[in-house]
């Protein structure tokens, strides 16, 4: 972005749901005030902790924790809103709590719900592991699985005939009546990928819709993601949510297990931490830029003044928590502020409760404020878990919903039941003290807002940091009026260099492979593959069993464990998908040269439709002895000898526990969804923010968007964007079955029907950077022209000696959905990374020149192949929200330059148009840098506390002048003033 700095950002609405009766914001506070417990024992309604208890920490697929922090009897406000239940039918419970913490904030907003029923808003989504919904319908299909070992039992095969019957029967009735089966009426209940859609579909928002995964600090950095698209004027409003609703026992087990939780209570910051207790809740904001907010008049309840993420990088152990990428999320927030560690007088800390956790961000704080000279006391630390537990993805929300209150009420928010820190930890040797009770929120000076940090710190090494003030016109006014002098208003223009690649699928691994054999017929089957699970799954779910399956496999997955230094032993529980993401960005990495990274200017985005295939088995793995309690149920198998029962019952546990790794210490990172991203910064020592993003099948071309994004504003100088798709399990597979009924739109660029699609894994990768950033001698395979959403395919658009025409005509050749034949009408399907993959095979035609691989466009655009190589890559969502990416081969200079739509747009109206996107200016333009202090030492000081925050902001001309030392800076680029000023330092 030009001159690019953090625009302030106002925070106009807000909602939530927390326990374990904050049913709203006004309740969620009175609790925070009260000290009202949310945590207890797990109601039976969500698992049954008498199955799963036990005390033994090493008993097998056991959790020696019953508690949780849940809401108490959470149904949907039907009486405050105008929907119907039949509408809200197809929600599941993490969706409606999504929807109430939304419409609480709609309401406090300015325009009510009626406001934002447009393009300009854009709906993003922090959460982690989706609903129980799907848990349970996989364990209503895998029923089909444990029937299969029962009823061919020799034991069982010798009961009479009429028990048999009844057996099979009571059994099938019974698991139906406890565990939803999948249909066409439930299908978006079940789909982890529908979480936001579903909603923002049913509040008839027309803007983008994303899932931000990184595991517990997704409530922070989905923010930073939305946030985004506010700097760079894509978007006027972003309603911004983080949601936990999945308290699935699996998850309980999978924690139990690296020692992660607390037998007994949830002490943050204490001594008495012992682990933390899993909760539930939901918490939105919806977001504007400042200058916006106050130009129409809106009511605004804080402001953010600055967001970092940051990973942790290469360490010992992928869920160890590290003060190095704690510390650089901090400072990166408060240096986009403006401000030091010393302007902030509360942190919201991230402290779950865990020992070694909360000593470290202690650490972290102190190192952050080593240099501030402030005295003990001054800075106040707290913390909500102890009330309502963990919510993961949702406790970065719960956490900046706490503040904004206390903020409000001018009050200290308390924790509560807070002794003193652990021994090693001597806060009287620091400026922080835990404030223990609600008091006067003191200010630093008159007229100046009270401030707060929040983090929220994820499993796998990804950090965030929100630093928020509360609201004070005269303040704020007077900032928005200091920022907006010499700020420039974005740009319009992309070029993003390709300059790494990476694959593996079905094909082979490596680049090179798959070029060769992408013309032709891709492979596939109609079995599952005898290596994959066990010999009797193609029995059950197979072949004629499943209706006629079809699928296409990377059958013989060659994993590098030396490499990755991941042991072979260890290598069942880590899933597929995070093993071919690795080779696949390790290729592009290595293509692109390791040595050129720099760890903190590089992002990792990775977009792929949530739920991998390791998660749905270890699943099952805990879950199936609930089909042994339904089978005691049955009063013809309760009356069998008790040699009978134990012996079918032990065979069968045996069976299952025979192909599904027993879950370990390694088992939670291994089906983890973020921990894709994460594995990658982990081994790489990647240190800027990694994530992963779901937006159903155009996942890909999400996680590029946000990517480019993070390329635009200067936050990274490279990125490592991918898609990956894994899950081949029977749940996944029927569900594709199901959903050809469901989303029976067909493409509308190529027109393919989804059921002429066959499921595909594989993971693709791609190493960017600005185009003016490329060193000479760096190859270049193509470059990135524009990623435009469905809303700015309409828009007028030029390119190169292509002037006046509807974007979405500009491309001279194209690449859609069908671009992967296998004959008889069936396409080669890869989900949510399907997107990168069909940007690979326009990325190479381009760069090997082989133009006959691009399918032809309307018949019009024949015309341009002499003139132009620019190649369209459409990606279709099932929920709605398509993309268009603009591809050109390196060689090209020319640029995309849009305008307006021709109907309501400012050309219309006889303006000139408004761009759009925050890319780099054109070149041809001229600007001019200024600074100005009193002394040399000063200046320069200046001007490197500019460039470490990529914050470069030009003083007005008359500031500048009446300065005893000044300098003048002219300049084109981005690229050219950095150069300069670096230069000058």
């Amino acid at each position: 972005m030009h001159n690019y700095k953090f625009h302030p950002i106002a925070i106009v609405g807000y909602g939530c749901i927390f326990p374990p009766d904050g049913y709203d914001v006004k309740r969620f506070w009175a609790n925070v005030l009260s000290g009202k417990p949310g945590i207890r024992t797990t109601p039976a309604d969500r698992w049954k902790w008498e199955t799963y208890y036990d005390e033994d920490r090493n008993a097998e697929d056991k959790t020696y924790c019953r508690l949780g922090g849940t809401i108490h009897e959470y149904t949907f406000p039907f009486e405050q809103h105008s929907f119907s239940r039949p509408q809200l039918d197809k929600l599941n419970r993490t969706q409606l709590m999504l929807l109430d913490s939304i419409l609480q904030a709609m309401s406090m907003t300015r325009s009510g719900q009626s406001g934002f029923s447009n393009d300009d808003t854009g709906v993003f989504v922090g959460n982690m592991l989706g609903d129980e919904a799907f848990s349970d319908y996989s364990i209503n299909l895998r029923a089909k699985e444990f029937a299969y070992y029962l009823e061919r039992h020799p034991a069982y095969a010798r009961l009479p005939g009429d028990t048999r019957d009844q057996v099979r029967q009571q059994f099938r009735r019974l698991v139906d009546e406890a565990f939803t089966a999948l249909n066409e009426a439930n299908a978006e209940n079940i789909m982890y990928s529908a979480l936001g859609k579903s909603v923002r579909n049913l509040l008839d928002i027309k803007g983008p819709s994303i899932i931000v995964d990184s595991a517990c600090s997704a409530g922070v950095l989905v923010i930073d993601e939305a946030i985004k698209h506010l700097q760079d004027k894509k978007l006027k409003t972003c309603i911004t949510t983080a949601v936990l609703g999945n308290m699935n026992i699996t998850g309980n087990v999978a924690f139990a297990k690296i020692g992660g939780l607390s037998p007994t209570h949830s002490s943050p910051l204490d001594h008495q931490a012992n682990g933390l207790i899993p909760g539930e809740g939901a918490g939105t904001i919806i977001l504007k830029r400042l200058d916006d907010a106050l130009a129409e008049g809106d009511a605004i309840y804080a402001v953010i003044r600055g967001v970092g993420a940051a990973s942790d990088g290469k360490g010992k152990s992928i869920y160890a928590p590290s003060s190095l990428g704690q510390l650089a999320a901090m400072k990166k927030s408060i240096e986009r502020a403006g401000l030091r560690p010393k302007d902030i007088d509360y942190i919201e800390t991230h402290a779950t409760a865990t020992l070694v956790g909360d000593k470290v961000e202690l650490n972290t704080l102190s190192m952050l404020f080593a240099d501030e000279g402030l005295p003990q006391g001054s800075v106040a630390l707290g913390s909500v878990k102890s009330q309502i537990g963990h919510s993961f993805s949702a406790a970065g929300m719960a956490n900046l919903i706490k503040v904004i209150e206390g903020m409000r009420h001018r009050l200290m928010p308390p924790t509560h039941r807070f002794e003193r820190t652990p021994e090693e930890i001597r806060l009287e040797e620091t400026p922080f003290y835990v404030n223990t009770e609600a008091k006067a929120w003191p200010v630093r000076a008159a007229g100046e807002p009270r401030r707060a940090s929040v983090n929220a710190f994820g499993f796998g090494g990804i950090n965030a940091s929100v630093v928020v003030e509360e609201y004070l016109e005269p303040y704020h006014r007077e900032l928005v009026n200091k920022l907006s002098r010499g700020e420039a208003a974005p740009g319009g223009f992309v070029d993003i260099a390709v300059v790494g690649v990476g694959v593996v699928d079905s094909r082979g691994a490596g680049k090179d492979v798959w070029w060769e054999k992408v013309a032709e017929p891709f492979a596939s089957r109609s079995d599952y593959p005898e290596t994959r699970w066990n010999a009797e799954v193609n029995e059950i779910f197979g072949g004629s069993a499943s209706g006629g399956m079809e699928a296409s496999f990377v059958e013989r997955l060659n994993f590098p464990s030396i490499k990755f230094k991941i042991p072979p032993i260890v290598l069942p529980e880590i899933d597929k998908g995070q093993q071919m993401a690795l080779m696949a960005a390790g290729e592009a990495i290595a293509d692109f040269g390791q040595d050129k990274l720099t760890p903190e200017k590089t992002g990792i985005y990775v977009g792929a439709m949530l739920g991998l295939e390791s998660s749905v088995m270890a699943d099952l793995r805990i879950r199936f002895v609930e089909y042994i309690e339904i089978l005691k149920q049955i009063p013809e198998f309760a009356a069998l000898p008790e040699d009978v029962k134990n012996t079918l019952l032990s065979d069968i546990t045996t069976q299952f526990r025979s192909y599904i790794p027993k879950v370990g210490e390694d088992t939670l990172p291994g089906y983890m969804d973020n921990i894709i991203a994460g594995r990658i910064a982990n081994f790489y020592n990647v240190q800027g923010p990694n994530v992963v993003i779901d937006s159903d099948t155009t996942s890909f071309m999400s996680a590029l968007e946000q990517g480019m994004l993070s390329l635009a504003s200067g936050e990274n100088e490279t990125v490592i964007v991918g898609g990956v798709h894994a899950n081949m399990t029977p749940e996944f597979l029927e569900f594709f079955r199901v959903i050809q009924s469901v989303f029976k739109d067909n493409c509308p660029k190529c027109l393919t029907e989804l059921g002429n699609f066959v499921p595909a894994e594989g993971s693709v990768f791609f190493v960017l950077k600005k185009y003016g950033d490329v060193r000479p001698g760096e190859k270049v395979y193509a470059r990135i022209k524009g990623v435009l959403g469905e809303a700015e395919w309409a828009n007028r658009a030029s390119y190169g000696k292509a002037e006046g025409e509807r974007a979405e005509e500009l491309p001279a050749y194209s690449l859609c959905c069908n671009s992967f034949s296998g004959g008889a009408g069936r396409h080669q399907f890869y989900f949510g990374a399907h997107g990168g993959f069909l940007m690979l095979k326009g990325v190479l035609a381009l760069h090997h020149r082989e133009y006959s691989a691009l399918d032809d466009p309307a018949s019009e655009a024949s015309g341009r192949h002499q003139t132009s190589r620019l190649t369209g890559v459409y990606s279709h969502s099932i929920m709605g929200g398509d993309y268009a990416l603009l591809l050109d081969e390196a060689s090209s200079d020319s640029l995309l330059i849009l305008g307006a739509s021709e109907e309501g747009r400012p050309e219309a109206e006889g303006r000139p148009p408004e761009p759009r996107h925050a890319y780099p200016e054109e070149a041809s333009a001229v600007h001019t840098f200024y600074a100005g202090e009193e002394d040399p030492v000063r200046l320069l000081d200046k001007i490197s506390r500019m460039l470490n925050a990529e914050q470069i902001s030009s003083d007005a001309p008359e500031e500048a002048v009446a300065r005893a030392c000044r300098v003048a800076v002219v300049y084109r680029t981005d690229e050219e003033l950095t150069r300069k000023l670096k230069a000058l330092r």
